[in-house]
């Protein structure tokens, strides 16, 4: 919990962009369009929007 008292999950930025690599390297190899779009809006978006929340304004 933060000093609020709000319970934050034990995730980090670096964790999900592992993910995302993963699943794009999996992608290459195989070209399996199925399979990546039953992530997509679940994990592989969520993932994504999650991780633009820790850009630098200024990069």
């Amino acid at each position: 919990a933060d000093e609020e008292g709000n319970l934050q999950l034990p995730i980090q930025e670096d964790e999900t962009a592992l993910v995302v690599y993963s699943l794009w390297a999996h992608y290459c190899k195989y070209r399996d369009v199925e399979f990546i779009r039953s992530l997509y809006r679940n994990l592989i978006k969520n993932a994504a929007d999650f991780m633009v929340k820790f850009r630098e304004p200024h990069t």
